[in-house]
């Protein structure tokens, strides 16, 4: 498909002042790969605890072939120098605008582009057609979907696992339920999502017989950071404790005579671009993530939304 002349006008006078710039990048250099380094902070602890609206998220999306370069190169009369390198020929823009910013690092087609004329430069072209394109459509997406790439549907979307589609909206539903943001299984019930407090003790605990006596029998006893000197311990379940998932995160302070190797715990609120986790069965659990991001086949871990699709592809 061939871009119409006018949906690329107003981005003429910015692609004007790049072609010394373009000139010069067609040096083999110029085709490295730029990736910017800069993400969105993982969520702490407290953020990722308070309550959240659950509101639709609106965006604009296409999916359509487009050849990036056909006006650019027409109108900067480059094409005998780009039209050879067949670049931005046959590219499929698949993607939502709030997106823009993940498809331009991780679509290998336009890495040669970005080589050439810039992200900024990339971005704007196709942000221009995105929304000049009558193939674009404005989307609305409900919470814990993520958009899906059909060619007769640009909104097209599928419910983060576990959650499945019902009227319109993506629910936990039965067998699975909700505890603290996270669909899952919870065969003991949901625990509390507010920090733990340490038990009032009246009498010095100084051995490790008398602080599993203080716990209940299905807690382990941990140690707290930094008061290891202190013989400071917390009581905690590890098969369903988010920031203790599987095992403490550090070892309990007392004496023992005979050394047992202790497995070390994870914290899942510290997963990069998680919005949501939890605990189940000693094992970390990915509820939903940040935008252009989605939990990937093990749920363990968030994964890009495109890297997602070409594993399911």
């Amino acid at each position: 498909m061939r871009l119409p002349f006018f949906t690329l006008f107003l981005f003429n006078l910015t692609l004007f002042s790049l072609f010394p710039t373009l000139a010069s990048s067609l040096h083999p250099v110029a085709f490295s790969r730029r990736r910017d380094q800069s993400r969105s902070p993982v969520p702490s602890v407290i953020t990722s605890r308070q309550y959240r609206i659950a509101r639709d998220l609106l965006d604009v999306c296409i999916n359509a072939n487009v050849n990036l370069l056909a006006d650019v190169s027409q109108v900067l009369g480059l094409g005998s120098v780009l039209d050879p390198l067949d670049l931005g020929t046959n590219i499929e823009l698949c993607l939502c605008l709030k997106d823009l910013d993940l498809y331009l690092e991780t679509n290998a087609n336009v890495q040669a582009l970005i080589g050439l004329l810039g992200k900024n430069a990339i971005g704007s072209l196709i942000t221009a057609v995105v929304n000049t394109s009558p193939q674009a459509q404005e989307c609305a997406f409900p919470q814990h979907a993520h958009h899906t790439c059909n060619t007769n549907d640009p909104c097209h979307y599928e419910c983060d696992a576990p959650y499945t589609l019902q009227g319109g909206e993506c629910v936990c539903a039965p067998p699975y339920s909700s505890c603290n943001g996270v669909c899952d299984l919870y065969p003991q019930s949901c625990g509390s999502a507010v920090p733990r407090s340490l038990h009032k003790r009246t009498n010095a605990i100084v051995t490790i017989a008398q602080a599993k006596a203080s716990c209940r029998p299905h807690e382990t006893v941990c140690g707290i950071p930094g008061q290891e000197k202190a013989l400071a311990f917390e009581c905690i379940d590890t098969r369903s404790t988010a920031d203790s998932c599987g095992g403490c995160m550090t070892p309990h302070p007392f004496f023992e005579a005979q050394a047992i190797r202790h497995t070390v715990g994870q914290d899942c609120t510290a997963i990069a671009y998680a919005s949501s986790t939890g605990c189940s069965k000693e094992r970390c659990v990915v509820g939903s993530c940040v935008d252009g991001w989605v939990p990937g086949s093990d749920k363990v871990s968030c994964v890009s939304r495109y890297e997602r699709r070409n594993e399911n592809a």
